[in-house]
């Protein structure tokens, strides 16, 4: 299996794992940004949460960050491969 075939396409499976790469390298900034504003025990006082931890705190908001940037990433590579039904 090549990389490139001859209709110049990328594979599924390496637009997946790219698309995956980049929004976690995105999620980054926003969860920088967020829990610089942001103490993570502000968070857990306004959800009443007392047994969650800061390090909980941080590692779920930068996946639902990661899993936002994911979401938005996949759609636009699924509308670019040219798989969608409204043709």
């Amino acid at each position: 299996m090549t990389l490139l075939d001859r209709t110049r396409k990328i594979p599924g499976p390496f637009q997946f794992i790219t698309v995956l790469w980049l929004s976690f390298l995105l999620a980054v900034a926003p969860t920088g940004i967020l829990f610089s504003i942001i103490d993570p025990l502000v968070i857990i006082e306004c959800l009443a949460v007392p047994e969650a931890s800061r390090l909980a705190v941080y590692s779920i908001g930068f996946l639902v960050f990661w899993l936002l940037c994911a979401c938005s990433g996949l759609l636009c590579a699924f509308y670019l491969s040219g798989n969608s039904n409204s043709e």
